[in-house]
């Protein structure tokens, strides 16, 4: 697992890098400090079970994928 994390955050810096001074490219996310990681886990597996069509993709988009949309920054959701 954590070589995989490690590999999957490379991938993402290259995406930030692609997105450096952007002002329409997705903001990440903003995890309340304190979120226990079974917090984290159960709304990352409760998004893959609902967006079971892309679980084809890489892993490392699909995670930053569930946590951005469980997790927005700005008080979204």
């Amino acid at each position: 697992a954590y070589i995989a994390g490690l590999a999957d955050s490379v991938a993402l810096t290259h995406v930030y890098d692609r997105h450096q001074g952007d002002a329409n490219a997705p903001t990440g996310f903003c995890i309340p400090a304190g979120t226990p990681t079974q917090d984290m886990r159960g709304r990352v597996v409760s998004w893959l079970r609902g967006h079971s069509a892309q679980l084809s993709s890489p892993v490392g988009g699909l995670v930053f994928t569930a946590l951005h949309d469980a997790y927005p920054c700005g008080g979204g959701k």
